[in-house]
């Protein structure tokens, strides 16, 4: 019983690990923010911004 617990602790410490890992957004421009600029800027590591096809004046 006690290896059973143990198994299922070590289970949910790695299933609550990778949850942590994997969270990553899709940033849409122009839907989520109005410039590719205000888009990067709020951009983690492992986030993708998603540029509509379109003209965009701005200095990125």
């Amino acid at each position: 019983m006690k290896k059973l617990l143990v198994v299922f602790a070590l289970l949910l410490v790695v299933s609550v690990s990778l949850v942590g890992i994997s969270s990553v957004a899709i940033i849409h421009v122009p839907g989520n923010y109005s410039s590719i600029q205000e888009a990067i800027n709020a951009a983690s590591n492992g986030d993708t911004v998603l540029v509509r096809n379109g003209t965009y004046y701005e200095n990125v």
